[in-house]
Formats: C-alpha cells, structure tokens, sequence
C-alpha cells in the first residue's frame, strides 16, 4: 500500500506536525527565524522547516484559506519545490 506523501513527511519528521500547527498560530510571523538578523534559529533545519510548512500549508487549505509565508519561509519552500535554472 503506498503511503501519501505527506504520511511520509511526518515519519521522517515526527516534530513538523506540531510546528504545523504552531506557525498556524503565529498568524503571518514566522517561528523558524530571528527577526533581528533573518536567519534560521539553530534548532531548526531547512527540511525540516519545509515539510511543517507543507503540512501547515495543507491544513490550512483544508478549511479554505491560504497560509502566507514570510520571505524567508518562502525562500526556503520555493527552494524545495522549483529546480535550479542552469545558465549557460
């Protein structure tokens, strides 16, 4: 039986669900950066940055609404799903 992509997500990251939820609730700030300085805060990695922001970004479509990403958190999902462009 194949597994859904996102069952795979919160196997490999046991955490991501419950940063899901938690930048839900952070409405429109992020969790993962220092505003000071924008960067990523020492305890998160990017995987596991991206796929609580895919599950957040599911859930929220879910109930019919769209999560909006901060500059950095877009960034870093835009990083995982769009190929580098080779310049020649």
């Amino acid at each position: 039986m194949a597994e859904s992509f996102l069952d795979i997500l919160r196997e490999r990251f046991p955490e991501a669900e419950g940063l899901a939820f938690d930048r839900i609730f952070a409405r429109g700030h992020t969790i993962f950066f220092d505003t000071t300085n924008r960067r990523l805060l020492p305890q998160f990695t990017e995987p596991q940055v991206f796929a609580a922001l895919i599950l957040a970004k599911t859930y929220v479509a879910q109930a019919g609404a769209v999560l909006e990403l901060t500059k950095a958190e877009e960034r870093i999902f835009r990083g995982y799903l769009v190929p580098p462009v080779k310049r020649q």
